[in-house]
Order: C-alpha cells, then structure tokens, then sequence
C-alpha cells in the first residue's frame, strides 16, 4: 500500500531539486543516482531541470508582468516496509505522476532508499512550457482526487490500499460536545429533568424563567424584561413608519393605530428603539388614558383599548411550537425536532403531557417561591447537575464580571491602538507630497525607458531582417546587442516597477488617513 502527501514551494525550485536528487550528500539517498527521471527530455539531465524552469518563469513574468508565487509542486508517495522494490517503486510512481499531470506539466521524479520504507519524490513544475498556463492546485478537494489516483495504481501492479476514510470533518458543536454539552442537549436535559417535576405546564414554564431561560410558545404572555408579564402595564412594539414625522418631537411622539388613522400621544421616556430605530417598544401602564386624534379632532385613548387592538396584532405574528432559549444564547431552539434519551419527543404537546403526569416537587416549589439571585443560583447550579449538564450558566454574577472585564480591557487595547495609529500617520503626512512627487518621477523614468526600449526593439527587428536577406546563420552579434543593449535597460525598468508597489501602498494608507482626518471633522461639524 502506499500513501500520498504534497504541498506548494514558494522559495527556491532548485533547492527542492537539489535536495531529493540528494546532490549535496553525493546522491546516497538515491544510491548513486540509481532511479532518477526528468520527464521532459528537452531539460538534459534531472539537474539541470531547475534551470530550465527558471528560464520559463522569467519568459512569463516578461509577458504578464507578475512574479510566479508557486516554484513548483512537492509530491511524496511511500510504501509498506518490505512489500516493493526500488525498481516497482519507481515504475508506480512514474505511473502515478504521468496520471497526474496528464503529460502537461514537466517533472523530475527521484526514488529514496535510504529508509525502511522506500518512497519517492516528484516535483512538479507548475506552468507549461510554451503556453504558460497555470496548474492550480486546491489541496483539501485534488489531493484526494490523486490519492484515489495512487490507490488504482497500486492496484494494477498488485498492491494493497488504505480503506477510505470519510473526508467530513466534524462540526464545531460535536467538538464543543467533548468539553460541555450544547445548547441543544442543555435544554433537552432541562426538560427531561423539569417537565416530571413541576406539576403543570404553567408552572414549568415560571421554573424555567426563573432559571433564566426564555420561552415561547405562541401564547400572549410575553418573555420580554421591560415589565411584560407585570399586569400593571402593557407592552408592545411598532415600526417607525406609524409616527408622524411632523408633530413628533423629543419629548412627545404621535404615534398612529394601525388600520385605523387615529393618533395617539405617547411620552418618549416609553419608547425604547431597536434595530437601528426602525422598530420601537413601548410599555404604558395599564391604567393610563393618552391623547388622541383624528382628522383633527381630539379625543383620549385607554391603554384597555390599545391592548384589545395589539394583542390580535401579537397573536397573528406569534408562531406555534414551543421554543426555549437557553441563558447566554442568541436565538431560540424549536424543540419539536429534539427528542428524548427513550427517543420520547419534545414538541408542545408532548411536553404539556408530560408536565401533567408528573408532581410539583419541593425543589421546585422553593425555588418559585424565592426571590434571592443567590439562592435561585445555587439551585440552579444543583439542577444542571442532577440533569447531568456540563456546562456553566452564562449569566453568573462572576461571569458577567469576567465578560465585562474583558470587554473593558479590550476596548482599552483598541483604543490605544487606533492613537497609535494615529500618532504615527500625523508624522508620516509631512513626507506625503514628497512622495507623491517621488511616484511622478518614477513613472516619468519609466515611460522614458519603455520609449527607448521600444525604439531598440525596432531596431533589432531590422538587424533580423538584414541578416535573413543576407542569408546569414550567424546571429551572435544581435544576441550580443540584444545583451548590451536591450537587457540592462528591461532590468532598470524592472527595478523601478518594484519601487513603484511599496511607495503606491504608502501613497494610498496616508490619503486614507487623510479622508478620515476629514470625516471625523464633518462629524464633529454635525
């Protein structure tokens, strides 16, 4: 059997070649050069391959004007102790890389024998010659492609292969699932813990707001903490799109009944905005009576009337299905796809049978009756742990303690950081029209040595075409022009391209700064 691994070399090709030719080390681990290949004949010997690739990158970089990132592609295949020969080893592994290259890519393919288990090297050159076109390899989906290829060609000459192994990963939560249980499998042990406990269904759902979980399950009592639940005061929510814009003002809104056009006079001190103050949330108390009006006329509004109208609102937009979320959590989970340890379900109704059959226990009964956080906390810490939960509540005294420390330190960090940053630019600022006059410069050099480049190019053009009037195959004193002349210009050019990114980089970093020097006047101006 024989497994595969590869990876991308972004240094030096020739290094690479050098290094499984074994060339430093008078080539003992290919035993005297014994199984070594080139697959392009073009290239002369393996140890000459490295330069022919290099000659093949600088053609390429000259047409399109990047630098390669990828020198070459590594590629080892290894084999059982005992079960081949460097001879079969070498003959699979050519197999294997003609396979994977298709015959379009160039490669030199070494067999190592210095270890117990025989392997081989394959390097790969990762742009074609001629053409140029790229090999782009996408390592988490083609490596296994190639090792199904190296497995069919162990098969062919008789070898044995590796049983597949499922390429999924597993997902965060069955990581998280080693340490503490989830949010899922809390709240499916709550349950399994609660509902036998507490007599009826209302009261599981009081125990389980007193643990400080939400839930919802369509009915009209609501979940919120801004005084829902208080029969003294009502709340409710509407869009921004129900006041009117004209009256409303800092202290009074006017806000309009929807399907109706009467308009009611709400304190501001009431209203609570959200989601970037297109949603508002307005608690009245229940024995209060507003201003109203329409069409001009002034009347008074019971908040009676008001809860008549937004409770059918509310029961439209309330969604069936029990759903609870646990303490810390950002969203509710539906409980009608959990089920039980018995494989028991946990829907609505399953749950309400179960709360029925079972009997308020004294545990419970003390904690719906207390009012202490420290004793609700300590009787929460015993119920996750008779439940069998291995997790830690999130809304602790000492964990909100911790959270809000860390909050503090880092906004601190990033305080400090963002004054640094701008210490430093406030002193680069001062070389900015320097720079900008040092960029004009060089790109003024440049288009003078493109202009001249140009020019003994065409000339060069016209020695060819003298010397093939002349019928002469003697073209060493162009080479030599074209070394004089023409070359050195292309690498000053060159070099004043590479100067041009870092100083375009920094051009661009200081008029950020500036165009943020200038927002945050226009803020402070508002």
């Amino acid at each position: 059997m024989a497994t595969v691994k590869g990876w991308s070399i972004s240094a030096s090709a020739s290094q690479a070649i050098s290094y499984i030719l074994d060339l430093k080390n008078s080539e003992e681990k290919t035993t005297g050069g014994y199984l070594v290949y080139s697959s392009d004949a073009r290239n002369g010997p393996p140890q000459l391959a490295s330069t022919t690739w290099k000659v093949w990158r600088e053609k390429r970089r000259k047409k399109t004007g990047k630098e390669a990132k990828v020198k070459a592609y590594h590629f080892v295949q290894s084999f059982e102790p005992g079960s081949v020969t460097p001879e079969e080893v070498f003959d699979i592994s050519k197999e294997w890389a003609d396979k994977i290259t298709e015959g379009k890519y160039p490669y030199v393919l070494a067999v190592h024998t210095d270890k117990p288990h025989l392997h081989s090297h394959i390097l790969v050159h990762p742009y074609q010659n001629g053409t140029g076109k790229g090999w782009d390899i996408f390592w988490k989906n083609d490596l296994q492609h190639f090792r199904q290829i190296s497995d069919a060609v162990c098969r062919e000459h008789g070898l044995g292969v590796l049983p597949q192994q499922s390429p999924k990963s597993r997902s965060y939560y069955e990581w998280m699932a080693d340490f503490n249980d989830t949010q899922q499998s809390t709240v499916k042990k709550v349950i399994e813990y609660l509902a036998p406990r507490s007599g009826s269904y209302q009261s599981f759902k009081d125990i389980l707001r007193k643990l400080d979980f939400s839930v919802e399950d369509g009915s009209l009592d609501n979940n919120s903490k801004d005084g829902d639940g208080d029969p003294s005061v009502f709340s409710f929510t509407a869009n921004r799109v129900l006041l009117d814009k004209e009256r409303t003002t800092d202290t009074t809104y006017y806000l309009r009944i929807p399907k109706s056009q009467t308009y009611v006079q709400i304190p501001a001190a009431a209203v609570r905005w959200h989601r970037n103050k297109q949603t508002m949330k307005v608690t009245l108390p229940m024995e209060a009576d507003f201003p109203a009006y329409r069409y001009g006329k002034e009347s008074r509004v019971s908040v009676a009337d008001l809860s008549e109208h937004f409770d059918k609102q509310m029961a439209q937009k309330k969604r069936s299905g029990l759903r609870i979320k646990p303490p810390g959590a950002q969203r509710y989970l539906k409980t009608k796809y959990m089920e039980t340890t018995n494989g028991q379900p946990l829907d609505l109704d399953s749950v309400k049978l179960m709360t029925s059959q079972g009997r308020l226990s004294p545990q419970m009964k003390k904690l719906l009756t207390t009012d202490s956080l420290k004793a609700i906390h300590e009787m929460r810490t015993e119920i996750y742990r008779q439940a069998g939960i291995n997790t830690i509540p999130m809304n602790q005294p000492w964990k909100k303690r911790d959270a809000w420390l860390n909050y503090v330190g880092q906004r601190a960090e990033n305080t400090w950081q963002r004054l640094e940053w701008e210490r430093h630019m406030r002193t680069q600022m001062r070389s900015l029209p320097f720079l900008r006059d040092n960029r004009c410069q060089i790109a003024e050099e440049i288009r003078k040595l493109n202009q001249t480049i140009e020019d003994i190019q065409t000339c060069i053009g016209e020695m060819e075409i003298q010397m093939i009037e002349s019928d002469s195959d003697n073209p060493e004193h162009i080479e030599r022009y074209k070394k004089e002349n023409l070359m050195p210009l292309e690498d000053a050019r060159d070099k004043l391209i590479k100067e041009l990114g870092p100083l375009d980089k920094e051009i661009r970093e200081l008029e950020r700064y500036e165009k943020y020097q200038e927002n945050r006047k226009e803020e402070k101006a508002r």
